[in-house]
């Protein structure tokens, strides 16, 4: 999915809030009450990444939870033989949320940049941005030892099943005819 219509739009209200500092400049605002617009506007980005952080931790804690789970069905002599991902739904899943969360990272980097050819500076909309980008980094990483512990103990099961059918098949000896 393409980000441009989201960066579009941005764009057209970044340039919207700026032509209105300008005119309020132009008509003689004070430049703390021109600026508003723009602070309000990176406030309310902030308040959004906030949540966005919010929602990666919870994101990050679900795939925490995942992995605990496959550890654990690995390590269990009962469930040695089961496989968790036969169709490879949940790998599927997992890469989806991952691109998902990548494409969200490159939205946020388009929005500062976006903020710094306007000239706005912001260390709290700078510190938001660094955590949000933490937490998707935190979370595509929990995503990727997930993706690859579901794979192992898929394989590890698919070579027990086999090792199992050769014994039982060398035990039953060679068959009529061979």
């Amino acid at each position: 999915m393409s980000n441009v219509p989201i960066r579009i739009s941005l764009e057209r209200l970044l340039a919207s809030v700026r032509w209105l500092e300008q005119r309020a400049r132009a008509i003689g605002l004070p430049p703390a009450l021109a600026c508003l617009p723009m602070r309000w506007l990176c406030w309310y980005y902030c308040r959004m990444l906030r949540r966005k952080i919010v929602r990666m931790h919870h994101i990050s804690g679900k795939f925490r939870r995942w992995l605990a789970v496959v550890r654990k069905m690995a390590s269990d002599a009962r469930t040695r033989l089961e496989m968790l991902d036969l169709d490879k739904g949940l790998t599927d899943a997992v890469e989806s949320t991952s691109k998902s969360l990548l494409e969200l990272r490159d939205c946020c980097l388009e929005i500062d940049t976006m903020f710094a050819q306007l000239g706005y500076v912001s260390a709290r909309l700078r510190r938001r941005q660094q955590e949000l980008l933490q937490a998707i980094a935190d979370a595509c990483a929990l995503a990727g030892v997930l993706q690859a512990e579901l794979s192992a103990h898929d394989d590890a099961v698919l070579a027990r099943l086999r090792a199992l059918r050769a014994q039982e098949l060398a035990a039953c000896g060679p068959g009529p005819g061979g």
